[in-house]
């Protein structure tokens, strides 16, 4: 009988073996915690097809064969110190500018001639820090620079807050095979980490340029066009002991952009002193841009230091532009169209130290 008794502590370790706990992968470092960040993207672009029409004319036909191509690499370091963290994210920081610079290169062939462009700009925000709490009111980030650092105010308005990646984390334990979804939003945010890095070396005055931009309609615009699905897939652990989350993405949108280009050409011509009839200047009916992303990618995370290990992604783009306008000539309206379309890959990848 007293055998009987010790039956259910026999079976323990075959029960035990049947339960596979959920991990937790979440956003956690240590108070004081410095981590580097070392952003690297490449974009390739390729001209697929160009169509354009012109007074009743096919000037693609009589340009002919056209070929062109874009490159954009962009290099950025930065380094966030955490003083908390709470719920995936990162509650008060500070972050160092370490530098970033971005260059790109052109060419273009067509009837037997070629030219060519290239450019570099650095970021104006290196060697800066700024500080970045958390308002739970406002359910936004407050950036200022720190009592002993001086700073151009106005360049806080275009810095993003996050880098950490910890958005693409699941909000619940997970045991391996689960998935989950990511905004695309958040993902589209890593093509510009950090945000406007004030991208001109000499630092120039800014805030007409600033006035002219409105936030939140590139919001929207932004969002109308990374539409689509991004999923996340917890695939356990690597030999290394971090959590690996595979990364799939599909994405697409198009938005028409007539109004805000129409408007800005406006504030250009005003800003630059000139006077010009309203009625000498073309009409933009159309000017409609079109994005597709296919890829996937890995995060590593680092789950005894609760922060990124690495973060490397590819995909597939397609880029379109659709233009028509009414140009006015002699008391009439012409009508010019012209469609591109850019095939290519790009490429992200983030190293933490």
């Amino acid at each position: 009988m007293k055998t009987m008794r010790f039956l259910p502590l026999l079976a323990l370790p075959a029960l035990l073996s049947l339960y596979e706990p959920g991990a937790e992968v979440r956003f956690a470092p240590e108070e004081g915690t410095e981590v580097s960040l070392e952003f690297t993207n490449h974009l390739e672009l390729f001209l697929d097809d160009f169509a354009a029409e012109a007074m009743g004319q096919d000037m693609g036909a009589m340009i002919g064969d056209i070929e062109m191509s874009v490159g954009v690499d962009l290099e950025a370091a930065f380094t966030d110190t955490y003083n908390s963290a709470s719920g995936n994210r990162p509650t008060a920081f500070v972050r160092s500018y370490d530098g970033a610079t971005v260059s790109g290169e052109f060419s273009a062939a067509a009837q037997g001639e070629s030219e060519g462009d290239s450019f570099e700009v650095e970021s104006g925000m290196e060697g800066s820090r700024v500080r970045w709490t958390w308002d739970e009111d406002e359910s936004d980030y407050v950036a200022s620079y720190p009592e002993d650092e001086e700073g151009d105010e106005d360049r806080l308005e275009g810095l993003l807050p996050r880098l950490d990646l910890a958005f693409m984390l699941p909000t619940e334990e997970v045991a391996e095979g689960d998935s989950w979804t990511i905004d695309p939003l958040e993902l589209a945010a890593l093509l510009m980490p950090g945000g406007d890095l004030a991208y001109d070396t000499d630092g120039g005055d800014r805030g007409e340029m600033d006035e002219a931009m409105d936030t939140e309609e590139l919001e929207e615009v932004m969002a109308a066009l990374f539409e689509g699905e991004v999923t996340a897939t917890y695939k356990g652990t690597n030999e290394e002991g971090l959590a690996e989350i595979e990364i799939k993405m599909d994405i697409s949108g198009e938005e028409d952009f007539a109004d805000m280009v129409a408007e800005g050409m406006q504030k250009a011509i005003e800003m630059s002193g000139q006077e010009v009839d309203p009625a000498d200047l073309p009409s933009i009916e159309t000017f409609a841009v079109s994005i597709a992303l296919e890829g996937e990618g890995v995060l590593l995370w680092n789950m005894r230091a609760g922060h990124v290990a690495s973060f490397s992604m590819s995909s597939d783009i397609e880029f379109g532009l659709e233009v028509e306008v009414l140009i006015s000539q002699e008391g009439m309206e012409i009508p010019a169209t012209g469609e591109i379309l850019l095939g290519g890959a790009m490429e992200i990848a983030v190293e933490a130290n």
